[in-house]
């Protein structure tokens, strides 16, 4: 197994890979501050299926896959992120 990298963003813990993708929940808790970063992630994907195109799912060590992003996914998702704030949880 590849090694993982944790850092933190404003306390919050986001995990990535060796290779520098991210875990999309910890990364949309980290941006939004919401206790409910599924069901944002759930949302956008609702609406925008197209990201799941820039996810990939990855085993993290503590035994559970979760899905991952790149720059160019990530990018997309944050542009995206403002619209379903305001929508709460």
């Amino acid at each position: 197994m590849e090694p993982e990298y944790n850092f933190e963003l404003d306390g919050i813990t986001i995990s990535s890979t060796a290779d520098g993708k991210i875990a999309v929940m910890d990364a949309i808790y980290a941006v939004t501050g919401l206790n409910c970063p599924r069901i944002v992630w759930e949302r956008l994907i609702a609406d925008h299926p197209e990201l799941l195109d820039y996810c990939e799912a990855h085993p993290f060590s503590e035994g559970k896959e979760r899905l991952v992003v790149g720059v160019e996914g990530w990018e997309q998702i944050f542009i995206l992120l403002p619209e379903y704030l305001g929508e709460g949880c």
